[in-house]
């Protein structure tokens, strides 16, 4: 089946046209990202002012054709095929991959600082929960299966919003992919338990803080060593952590007021 015989979508020569001009403003390494699903863009100027477009396999391209100077599209080649369903997913990669270029200075500066972890603090924590590990366990246990999904979306929904970078690296990790998904879940349980026993003046929001950047720099961490070239910054992974340890924290309060 070729071009001949049945159209491409609109839908998908847009799609391959915007992958195709946003991998021309990111770096090797980036465009690099763009087909880690397995949908490859590429395209090249042609005498006339023209631009051709292919996409399918690593190898074989299932689509091509060409935008004219008018604007107008002549489809060369179309295989339809399972490849095409792809092209969202990627297209969504690709708008993640430019989000940075976007960000508020203060942004940028909140992203790009150092992260120092008080190993003291480290310490106090651990000695509380230690301390109160029945009590913060026995409350642990009660989470609803409904709650501890909100706490998931959360993490991801967040990094997918504020943070792509990071989402999509944990997206694409092949190797130790299941080891990275236990992390994500014992950091997402942590940080709702040290916001619990912030909310029951265990310690302070300070130690809190510090608690939750030490577990996202551990996230990163292992993502540097799963994923060749990682990007990833552990403060990324600390504000949705944050926003998790904040329900915690509301638990406690939501408790002292119906006792």
């Amino acid at each position: 089946m070729n071009s001949k015989n049945i159209h491409p979508p609109e839908s998908l020569l847009d799609s391959v046209e915007e992958i195709a001009d946003i991998k021309q403003s990111l770096s090797l390494r980036d465009r690099s990202l763009t087909s880690t699903n397995g949908f490859y863009v590429q395209s090249g100027s042609l005498p006339g002012d023209q631009i051709q477009y292919m996409a399918g396999g690593e190898f074989v391209a299932k689509l091509v054709f060409v935008r004219k100077l008018g604007g107008s599209r002549e489809v060369t080649k179309y295989r339809p095929g399972n490849w095409e369903n792809k092209a969202n997913e990627t297209l969504e990669l690709c708008r993640a991959l430019t989000y940075q270029n976007n960000w508020s200075p203060e942004k940028k500066a909140a992203y790009e600082s150092p992260v120092l972890i008080d190993r003291d603090m480290l310490e106090r924590v651990s000695e509380m929960n230690k301390k109160y590990y029945a009590e913060i366990n026995m409350n642990w246990k009660m989470i609803s299966r409904e709650q501890w999904t909100t706490m998931r979306d959360i993490f991801f929904n967040e990094l997918k919003k504020e943070w792509p970078l990071e989402y999509v690296e944990i997206q694409i990790i092949k190797r130790d992919a299941k080891k990275i998904a236990e992390l994500i879940r014992t950091n997402v349980t942590k940080a709702y338990c040290v916001g619990y026993m912030h909310g029951k003046g265990w310690i302070s929001f300070t130690e809190l803080e510090n608690a939750d950047l030490y577990f996202g720099e551990l996230l990163a961490l292992a993502i540097g060593d799963s994923l060749k070239g990682a990007k990833s910054k552990g403060r990324a992974f600390t504000f949705p952590l944050i926003t998790i340890s904040a329900m915690g924290r509301a638990d406690v309060w939501r408790e002292s007021k119906e006792s």
